[in-house]
């Protein structure tokens, strides 16, 4: 139970992320992944079958050809694992382009909004306000620390003391 834990996450995390993907597409990308885990569990499977041998190889008196077999058994199994994996991915990039390409377009066409091209202009156009203020206020804080020492004289000479 608790190793499904973070297969689901991420599986619906995949969702969130994908929402506005074609559903076609996602879950292809989510059988390309299970796929995935598949080939990654038959590769441990193949390690551990590897280790069994070279283990039981340690009881024979030809050791290392034993192990030579062995060895050249693992090779040909992760080949094999390697040219899966290769097609896998190569699908996963495919699939992926894919579904950026989607979300490009769509987001391309929400840029084009009128409503959102209307509402950028009005952020547009009060953030500039703002510098403006800004600006102004800040040459007012400069012009009031240049007059400093002229109001600090007159406020010495018209002081009663």
């Amino acid at each position: 139970m608790l190793k499904l834990w973070p297969i689901g996450f991420l599986i619906c995390c995949s969702f969130i992320r994908f929402a506005t993907a074609n559903p076609t597409l996602e879950n292809e990308l989510l059988k390309l992944d299970q796929i995935q885990e598949q080939l990654d569990l038959k590769r441990d499977w193949v390690k551990f079958r590897f280790d069994s041998d070279v283990q039981a190889c340690k009881d024979l008196f030809f050791t290392t050809n034993c192990t030579t077999k062995a060895k050249k058994q693992l090779q040909r199994e992760e080949k094999d694992l390697f040219e899966q994996e290769n097609l896998l991915h190569t699908r996963q990039r495919e699939v992926k382009k894919a579904i950026k390409d989607e979300e490009d377009q769509q987001r391309i066409a929400e840029r084009a909004d009128p409503k959102q091209v209307q509402i950028r202009a009005n952020n547009r156009a009060s953030f500039e306000e703002k510098q403006r203020e800004k600006a102004l206020r800040e040459a007012e804080v400069v012009e009031r620390r240049n007059d400093a020492a002229k109001r600090a004289q007159e406020n010495r000479n018209t002081s009663p003391f």
